[in-house]
């Protein structure tokens, strides 16, 4: 004998007017589920404002101590929740030269293509360290235009020009002076997942400006490598090298034209050409070697607390030929101990702390030294 199949039928096929949320539902939810709703009109809906939602996101603090009073230097970050633009604002003060530097940065990160301008104000009339030629306030005006026009998963390759204008404010007022810096930086970072420092990276960085000055053109021209890999068992290898050669009188030996994060700590040496001289160049080379240690400490009542720390060695080597009288030798070197430490504020936010201490050796014959202690803070938000 056959038997057909039983076709089972739901309650709700049998009772289509049944609540199927009945008896799961409070009456307070039942009433919200319940209650009409309201579109919004399209004219209440405002467009996202890049420079309206800016927001402080970082900061940066640097001091060095020197036997000859220090430096300052400070640094504002802001950029909005969307990375559509970023806004940079500087102070440097250095007690030894007597010399002062603001300067705001504004950059539109939204497109690969990224524009923005540059505004840098130096007061250098009573600079101790500059001809007496050359001390006057300065004004300097860029815009900044780069393009990603390269990246893969492990290499990027980023093209800036920035054409602008000098101005001296002292002797010329009104008078400016037009500039162009271009760059070509390749680059690539493999990150460690909460690691200190990242695996590899390795960057080179290739500029050049030339300043259309009355008395001719001052072209510079420098190249900077700079690379971290990890030693295995937490240590970390860290080289930068720099090489930069000008026809000005002037250049901040062993550093990038424009600003740029020091890789492995030095004191800040600067050129100045003779006048037989046709051109002045600068070379540095540095390497640190670092070892981070899991080493965690949280107080109940102190309200700072240590994460982890990474000391470690380095050692600068500088050759010009400079006739800076505070530099008389032409090869001299910068031996010194780093210590970084990642502390915890309030058991919430990390504050990374670096101390340089640095020794600069004029001579390996006379052995005359002076001295710099350098700290770093800096923190995100």
């Amino acid at each position: 004998k056959e038997e057909a199949p039983v076709a089972y039928s739901y309650f709700f096929e049998k009772d289509p007017g049944h609540d199927l949320f009945d008896g799961l539902l409070n009456d307070a939810v039942r009433e919200q589920s319940s209650a009409p709703s309201y579109s919004i009109a399209p004219q209440e809906i405002s467009e996202y404002s890049m420079l309206g939602n800016l927001r402080f996101s970082s900061w940066m603090l640097t001091h060095t101590a020197g036997d000859n009073n220090g430096r300052f230097e400070t640094q504002f970050n802001f950029v909005d929740p969307m990375a559509y633009n970023q806004l940079i604002l500087g102070y440097e003060n250095d007690s030894e030269a007597l010399e002062q530097k603001v300067d705001l940065d504004y950059r539109v990160t939204r497109w690969l293509l990224n524009f923005g301008f540059v505004l840098q104000y130096e007061q250098l009339e009573k600079s101790r360290m500059l001809p007496a030629s050359l001390r006057a306030n300065t004004l300097l005006s860029e815009l900044p235009i780069s393009y990603n026009f390269f990246d893969s998963h492990r290499w990027k390759m980023d093209i800036e020009l920035r054409p602008g204008y000098w101005q001296s404010l002292n002797n010329t007022i009104g008078k400016d002076y037009p500039m162009l810096y271009e760059s070509l930086i390749i680059y690539r970072r493999d990150r460690a997942f909460l690691g200190f420092y990242p695996l590899r990276a390795l960057s080179t960085e290739f500029e050049s400006s030339q300043d259309v000055l009355p008395k001719g053109t001052e072209n510079t021209y420098s190249i900077t490598t700079k690379g971290t890999y990890h030693l295995g068992a937490q240590f970390y290898l860290m080289g930068e090298f720099n090489l930069a050669q000008t026809n000005s009188t002037l250049l901040e030996i062993g550093e990038e034209l424009r600003a740029g994060k020091r890789l492995v700590p030095a004191k800040s040496v600067r050129g100045i050409k003779g006048p037989s001289e046709d051109y002045l160049y600068g070379l540095r080379t540095g390497a640190m070697l670092k070892t981070v240690i899991d080493w965690t400490w949280q107080g109940r009542i102190f309200p700072v607390g240590l994460r982890r720390l990474a000391p470690g060695i380095l050692a600068n080597y500088f050759a010009t030929n400079s006739v800076n009288s505070a530099n008389p030798q032409q090869h001299f070197y910068q031996p010194g101990l780093s210590l970084e430490l990642e502390l915890l504020l309030a058991h919430l936010i990390p504050v990374p702390i670096e101390i340089h201490y640095i020794e600069q050796v004029q001579s390996l014959q006379d052995r005359e030294k002076n001295s710099v202690v350098q700290l770093n803070m800096r923190s995100e938000f």
